[in-house]
């Protein structure tokens, strides 16, 4: 941004890192969606998927 409004010299490194900054944010950003993704599938197996530890509560398992 600096090159384009200021007329400062633009060099590699800047460049490379001004990359590696922008691929490493969508990394995290990508990351984070996937979590929130999985999550919530977790969620929604859960309410439709009933557990066996639901079915059978421990005390009924138990003899006195």
């Amino acid at each position: 941004m600096s090159a384009l409004f200021l007329g400062d010299a633009l060099y590699l490194g800047s460049v490379i890192g001004a990359v590696i900054i922008s691929i490493g944010f969508y990394a995290v950003i990508w990351g984070k969606a996937k979590e929130e993704a999985m999550e919530e599938d977790s969620l929604v197996r859960s309410l439709l998927i009933p557990s066996s530890n639901d079915q059978f509560p421990l005390s009924q398992n138990t003899k006195l």
